[in-house]
């Protein structure tokens, strides 16, 4: 078996690859209604990308027990890879939404395979100080490439151009992964033997929490970066120094969490986190672009809390040897919050406003924090 690499290593490698998806996220929704898709068609095309990955990711997290992840990885990237150079080459409704329902599988593939090859490849001994550092190398990438795209985008220069470019450097990745990735074990079990994992109060109570959570997902994919533009009328620089800026502050959160959560405990943080990510993601909807920020770093500190408790909340709950399909039940729910609000909130934001959806589900942030804080004895764990 290869010998691991550390985990700022492979936090480097994810945290370029999150990086290029996240790098035009947020700008999805402004290209689409520059090129005349209705907010109806735009939360249909975000739906897409999701339902028919939500299809690939249980077997997907299922097959990371039963094969190498880093194989998966390379299929992920493949299919990352061809949604891209889709976007670049047509504007037609029906051949996106085909691409962007690959590339949707491929980064649900690779989220699954990502996190397993994480978990079954870490010393479980010093487990928080490793998730802090796989997140805090992530957010920083990711702030910075958020940053870059909106700079490319006011230089002029094309959202094809930058859409060609991302697809032919996840290529390259393909090769580096293969050739830099660590092998996993690989293991034979039964479904049964995931249905003792799963069948527990505490678990279901954990994935009612993720799914609340999730919904925020859909309505920043599908109103957020309209937001910036149109309410608090951000050019394209400006729109990625906000993001980016923003997603910075998770840097410093979670490595902190990370070296000091013995201390603060992980129900703790979840509550924190929580009441953060749903209070600010509400009180990021005001015209005063300052304020608006400021409450938007916020929501980014929370966002970074709940994330880490979920990773860490994962090696808690399930085995190693089988952590590949129980964790992939999680983002299976994550996507199904996401795929059922991008549909909604779609819409919602074409009939009544682009600064709707995110209060709406800043609510359904807070009502899991109120469930938290109702029923902490199903998640107390240190």
């Amino acid at each position: 078996m290869k010998t691991p690499l550390s985990t700022l290593h492979l936090a480097s490698f994810n945290g370029v690859i999150r990086s290029l998806n996240m790098m035009m996220t947020f700008f999805f929704a402004i290209y689409f209604i520059q090129i005349g898709f209705s907010g109806a068609q735009i939360g249909l095309l975000f739906a897409i990308n999701s339902i028919t990955s939500l299809i690939t990711i249980l077997p997907s997290g299922f097959s990371n027990d039963k094969f190498h992840s880093k194989n998966l990885i390379s299929l992920s990237l493949i299919m990352m890879a061809i949604m891209y150079t889709g976007l670049a080459a047509t504007q037609n409704l029906i051949l996106i939404a085909i691409v962007f329902l690959l590339g949707g599988i491929g980064r649900n593939i690779y989220s699954t395979s990502i996190e397993s090859l994480f978990y079954k490849t870490t010393n479980h001994e010093t487990i928080s100080k490793e998730i802090g550092t796989m997140h805090s190398t992530n957010y920083f990438i990711m702030g910075l490439s958020i940053i870059i795209g909106g700079y490319f985008l006011q230089q002029n220069i094309s959202y094809e151009t930058i859409f060609l470019a991302i697809g032919i450097i996840f290529l390259f990745l393909l090769l580096i992964g293969q050739i830099i990735l660590p092998i996993n074990q690989i293991t034979e079990f039964e479904i049964v033997h995931y249905k003792k994992d799963l069948f527990k109060k505490e678990i279901f109570f954990f994935m009612l929490i993720v799914f609340l959570f999730s919904l925020h997902i859909g309505a920043e994919l599908t109103s957020y970066g309209p937001f910036l533009k149109n309410y608090l009328k951000l050019n394209s620089l400006e729109t990625g120094l906000y993001i980016g800026t923003a997603i910075l502050f998770m840097v410093p959160v979670s490595k902190l969490i990370g070296q000091k959560l013995s201390r603060f405990q992980a129900k703790n943080i979840l509550k924190f986190g929580l009441l953060f990510s749903g209070l600010f993601h509400i009180l990021m909807v005001n015209e005063n672009v300052a304020l608006s920020f400021a409450f938007r770093a916020l929501h980014e500190i929370g966002d970074s809390a709940v994330f880490f408790f979920l990773w860490f909340f994962t090696t808690k709950l399930f085995t190693a040897d089988r952590i590949g399909g129980n964790n992939s039940i999680g983002i299976f729910i994550n996507a199904l919050g996401a795929t059922i609000s991008s549909i909604i909130f779609g819409q919602i934001a074409a009939n009544y406003g682009y600064h709707i959806p995110l209060i709406i589900s800043g609510s359904t942030t807070l009502l899991a924090f109120l469930l938290v804080i109702s029923f902490t004895h199903l998640i107390d764990r240190k």
